[in-house]
């Protein structure tokens, strides 16, 4: 094809493609804690909280993939492929006001959306590596503050990707050198059948074997 042709086409191309792809968006949301289920929030979504990593490392909060309607109907595909994406990974990153370093974390997910859909997620924001920091390098009675960074890796069945975000949270992570007994398990107080700790959540224990027991985390 010739060069100076091919130029303005290939910029057409990509111009329709920012057009059809940039109601593409990564919003907080809220999570209603017994259920397991992202809500809309009453009112601003919380971007902070607070967890007490005695009892679990696990941070949940509730997240949206929104990827509004087009104006206008897509152009053919010559390949007839649909208009459509996969969410095909998460990435953490965490910043600190302290000597607490916390590792990258990358959850890799193969989520299909399409235009005009909104797609809920429920994360844990301390993962792998960055939930062995906090376990290690936090003793008790010490309080940081995480920044942590979230990003969707998104790549469309008609070729190309992009990265949604960031959205920062900012966690209080304390431990409170609260523990159980020998026989004892936590008691799940908290979001998604997990322990106490984040956002207030109480810290109990109950015998081993109850159903309202968790395994320590």
């Amino acid at each position: 094809m010739n060069g100076r042709l091919y130029a303005p086409l290939a910029a057409l191309l990509v111009a329709t493609a920012c057009e059809l792809y940039e109601p593409l968006a990564l919003e907080r949301a809220a999570l209603e804690p017994v259920r397991c289920a992202v809500v809309e929030p009453a009112g601003e979504p919380p971007a902070d909280g607070h967890l007490d990593v005695a009892a679990t490392t696990d941070f949940l909060v509730g997240l949206n993939v929104r990827w509004s309607p087009l104006d206008r109907a897509p152009p053919d595909d010559p390949e007839g492929r649909p208009l459509d994406a996969t969410i095909k990974a998460i990435w953490y990153s965490y910043r600190t006001d302290s000597e607490l370093s916390l590792p990258t974390f990358t959850e890799w997910r193969q989520l299909v959306i399409e235009p005009g859909s909104t797609t809920p997620l429920v994360l844990n924001l301390f993962r792998g590596g960055a939930a062995e920091a906090l376990r290690s390098q936090l003793s008790a009675g010490t309080e940081r503050r995480v920044h942590v960074d979230v990003r969707a890796h998104v790549g469309f069945r008609r070729g190309g990707s992009t990265v949604l975000g960031p959205l920062t949270y900012v966690v209080s992570v304390t431990h409170s050198g609260a523990h159980c007994g020998d026989a004892e398990d936590f008691v799940r107080t908290g979001p998604c059948g997990r322990p106490g700790g984040q956002d207030g959540a109480p810290i109990a224990c109950c015998p081993r074997g109850d159903p309202a027991c968790s395994p320590v985390r």
